[in-house]
């Protein structure tokens, strides 16, 4: 399924179950996904895992809370 091919998305604690799970799901529809969260091996474990499958993927480490690092 590719309904969201050519679209970005954005998934903040993309290390955890849910937010890997939702940025897992979002990649495998076609989407680019700039995944972020607290500790970088867990977030770049997913986003090898993505990119492996044929996804894209991006990593960041920004922390949700600070409205400044999220807009930037």
């Amino acid at each position: 399924m590719t309904t969201l091919k050519g679209k970005n998305a954005v998934v903040f604690g993309a290390g955890g179950s849910v937010g890997a799970g939702v940025a897992w799901e979002l990649a495998a529809q076609g989407a680019k996904v700039f995944l972020s969260g607290h500790t970088k091996s867990s977030v770049e474990e997913v986003a090898r895992r993505i990119i492996a499958a044929g996804g894209r993927a991006q990593v960041e480490l920004i922390d949700a809370l600070d409205d400044a690092a999220v807009n930037k």
